[in-house]
């Protein structure tokens, strides 16, 4: 035991635009969090959005959540697509 070392794995920087759905805690912050994404700006002159894309991740029992999610989002925002 004493040739083991614990070595520290490089944490994954998430990026902007990226959303992961846990089975615990509320979707609204999830929801509330992609339609400011999806409505930012990138100036006020400018009226083009900063983003084009969210990535949605869930895995195991939270991909019912963020099925549920991207749905509301894709019924509150139109012109989205999977």
């Amino acid at each position: 035991m004493e040739s083991y070392t614990k070595v520290q794995k490089p944490k994954e920087e998430n990026q902007r635009n990226e959303i992961k759905v846990a089975v615990t805690g509320a979707i609204n912050k999830s929801f509330r969090y992609a339609l400011k994404i999806l409505n930012e700006k990138v100036s006020d002159s400018d009226n083009t959005p900063t983003f084009d894309q969210i990535v949605v991740r869930a895995s195991g029992n939270a991909i019912r959540k963020a099925i549920m999610l991207v749905e509301d989002i894709k019924n509150k925002h139109g012109n989205l697509y999977q």
